[in-house]
């Protein structure tokens, strides 16, 4: 089977429009993220939250709270009946728990500030968490990390300002 160069030609620019068309229509937002107004976003929070720089501090908080009470646990464990035992437990684990509830809870409130600042900056009419869309939107994201990193750089280069200027 033969194609001929008039049919190929006519294939070939085709798909060329196509293409441009599918790059340029504002619905498919494809051709540019800065024209967002009045789109709707997503971002993957879970992500975004792993990424965060305050996450590993937090952790480390945390593991290093809960080694305190292990060890605090131990030494009081020895002059107490098992039910005094698990009442201390019980006190250790439930102040544990507040702490890792506190330092989740700044972290995801700097996420949700930071995703708010980043949907105003883009105009976007409506940002979801990632695990509630099915099709479509823009991935925001990346926007959201880079972001709280832009941020993070900016406090760093300014703490360094204000030390500077105390010398």
């Amino acid at each position: 089977m033969k194609i001929s160069k008039k049919f190929l030609w006519t294939l070939v620019i085709l798909a060329v429009i196509i293409t441009a068309t599918a790059y340029y229509t504002p619905s498919t937002s494809l051709a540019s993220d800065n024209n967002l107004e009045g789109e709707i976003a997503y971002v993957d929070i879970q992500r975004i939250f792993e990424l965060h720089p305050d996450k590993a501090e937090a952790e480390k908080e945390l593991n290093k709270a809960a080694q305190m009470m292990q060890s605090e646990l131990e030494k009081k464990v020895s002059d107490l009946n098992q039910e005094e035992q698990q009442e201390l437990l019980n006190e250790y684990q439930s102040e544990l728990s507040e702490k890792e509830q506190k330092l989740i809870q700044d972290v995801l409130t700097e996420i949700e500030n930071a995703i708010q600042k980043v949907a105003e900056q883009k105009k976007v009419k409506l940002v979801l968490d990632k695990r509630n869309v099915i099709y479509g939107g823009y991935d925001m994201t990346e926007d959201v990390i880079n972001y709280i990193e832009e941020q993070r750089k900016i406090d760093a280069e300014k703490e360094e300002s204000d030390d500077q200027v105390d010398e």
